[in-house]
């Protein structure tokens, strides 16, 4: 019947045809269009040896049609006999398969989660400190922005005794609570 061996993909005309639901003595004198698919669906953190593909095959061409079913074409032959070209047409009929070949090949790697997580958080501290040099330098607004970003610190306060002496009563806020103080929420 059918082999499917890793590296190769033996298979009989007639386990072709049968998977598109015809065989050779409906193929025989007309010839046949086929669409064969393999699809591969691997989990490379497995082992390879289970990684081989789903095969299927369908009848491309129009078996109903009145015109011209199958697959054929003419081959034209010229020569001469006495000093007289002739020719000749011969019409041949084959199978015509059109392969198709898609597939998923994954297989898990801390390695590149690992990078793309640090990427992404890396991408969200650049995209914070560009607001800010854009909110605070570049911007018609920028004064009201450097208002609500930094808030004045009241030296009476129970948390001004935990922060740090040398910044001169003034303390960092958020970009939520400058969106909040823009929005009025």
């Amino acid at each position: 019947s059918e082999m499917c061996i890793r590296d190769r993909n033996i298979f009989y005309v007639s386990t072709i045809l049968s998977w598109a639901q015809t065989d050779i003595g409906q193929v025989a004198s007309k010839g046949a269009v086929l669409g064969i698919t393999a699809k591969w669906d691997c989990d490379l953190d497995r082992d390879i040896n289970n990684c081989l593909p789903t095969w299927t095959s369908e009848r491309l061409d129009d078996t109903q049609s009145s015109v011209s079913t199958g697959f054929n074409y003419r081959k034209t032959d010229y020569y001469y006999v006495n000093g007289t070209r002739v020719r000749d047409i011969t019409k041949l009929w084959g199978i015509w398969m059109i392969f198709s070949i898609s597939g998923v090949g994954r297989k898990f790697n801390i390695v590149a989660l690992t990078m793309t997580v640090g990427s992404g958080l890396a991408f969200m501290g650049i995209a914070a400190l560009i607001t800010d040099i854009v909110l605070l330098k570049i911007s018609r607004p920028r004064k009201r922005f450097k208002e609500a970003k930094y808030t004045p610190v009241n030296p009476d306060d129970e948390m001004s005794a935990l922060l740090p002496k040398d910044i001169n009563g003034v303390m960092t806020v958020s970009y939520t609570h400058l969106r909040a103080h823009e929005t009025g929420r």
